[in-house]
């Protein structure tokens, strides 16, 4: 399961927030939205990070597990899987969702990607359904209107429906989500927050994390436990606190 993507800064800090916030014995759950490279988009290309001192000290261990990954050229899911990076009790669902076989030119072959999706969205919350928290990893993050579930790009994003879902299941939701150029990222941020709380509702909060080095992103964590919480708050103040910042 080769992938661009593996290793990158956005990696670094992805998996350095989950492992501060979710370390053993919590019980992780990772879902990774897989769609098949796209090499052209010259994505994954930030790796320089390996080589400032400044950002070592956010995570020793993890930065050694990634640049090794980059220097051995195993830039593969699988790879990360296999790593030190989670504790052995991390649940991940690791199925491709990919529209390529299926042609969208009638309603049949749209109404067949749909139930595709439902598929592969059944068999994830059923992989995951033990976890104390759950990671939906998707490439662009939270739905945009240009990108109905049935089109091309929908693989790549997670939809509020799906967001419902999950949180049927789990006490912690984190959601990655790729800031676009269609307002300030404050503003962008704070209305998806506002999505998500009113989707959770008041027995849940929604916190939302940016992650500042190269190409800014953010991050959900909806939950309803105090000590997630405190964890937010410890994070922000270690040495990721240069990486992330809170978003109110």
């Amino acid at each position: 399961m080769q992938n661009q993507y593996v290793a990158d800064i956005g990696d670094y800090g992805k998996y350095g927030l989950l492992r501060a916030l979710f370390p053993a014995p919590c019980k992780l759950g990772i879902v990774w939205y897989l769609v098949p490279n796209e090499h052209h988009l010259n994505d994954g290309k930030h790796i320089d990070y390996l080589s400032k001192l400044k950002y070592i000290d956010c995570d020793r261990k993890l930065f050694s597990i990634l640049k090794d990954i980059i220097s051995l050229g195993k830039r593969n899911i699988s790879e990360i899987e296999n790593s030190d990076i989670f504790s052995n009790e991390t649940i991940y669902h690791s199925d491709f969702l990919s529209y390529d076989d299926i042609k969208a030119n009638s309603p049949t072959g749209r109404q067949k990607r749909l139930l595709l999706r439902e598929e592969w969205l059944n068999n994830a919350l059923q992989v995951v359904q033990e976890c104390n928290a759950i990671f939906l990893d998707p490439d662009n993050g939270l739905e945009t209107p240009s990108a109905n579930k049935h089109t091309a790009k929908a693989p790549k994003y997670v939809y509020y429906a799906e967001v419902e879902k999950f949180l049927s299941i789990t006490d912690t939701l984190i959601i990655y989500h790729h800031l676009g150029r269609n307002g300030t990222h404050a503003s962008q941020i704070g209305q998806r927050t506002n999505k998500l709380q009113d989707i959770a509702g008041s027995s849940y909060k929604v916190i939302s994390l940016c992650f500042k080095p190269y190409s800014q992103r953010a991050y959900f964590i909806i939950t309803n436990q105090e000590q997630v919480r405190n964890q937010v708050d410890e994070f922000l103040s270690s040495n990721w606190k240069q990486c992330f910042e809170l978003v109110e």
